[in-house]
């Protein structure tokens, strides 16, 4: 996609700060990268296996445009075990304004698990 329109996307996810957006030089030197991460994203195919043998936890933002809840949703097929779902206020880029509760909750999740890792000899 033409350099304008990739701009004009990045500023509708609402994740890349103004300043950096308005530095075009140093735009320029990001763009490869975010490039490929919009190709992975657009090219990717799911391709079904069984279901991973550990708890999932998935995490998206209330007021994200790009990833729907119900997506988000179908992690559950992915585990044969325990599924929860949690969102965060905010749009796509939710974690960077939610970092600190996120992350707590994740190093609680982990916490947890490890202890009933430990008390079930590990399966």
């Amino acid at each position: 996609m033409p350099e304008d329109e990739l701009l004009r996307d990045l500023v509708k996810l609402g994740g890349t700060s103004p300043e950096l957006l308005e530095d075009l030089d140093l735009m320029r030197t990001f763009l490869p990268a975010i490039r490929a991460d919009f190709a992975l994203s657009e090219t990717y195919v799911y391709k079904s296996e069984d279901p991973l043998q550990c708890p999932i936890t998935a995490f998206g933002g209330d007021a994200d445009k790009e990833v729907k809840h119900e997506e988000i949703a179908l992690w559950r097929n992915q585990t044969s075990k325990q599924f929860s779902q949690r969102s965060f206020h905010g749009g796509h880029f939710y974690l960077e304004t939610n970092r600190r509760e996120l992350t707590g909750i994740i190093a609680k999740i982990l916490a947890m698990h490890a202890i009933y890792s430990g008390m079930d000899g590990g399966n």
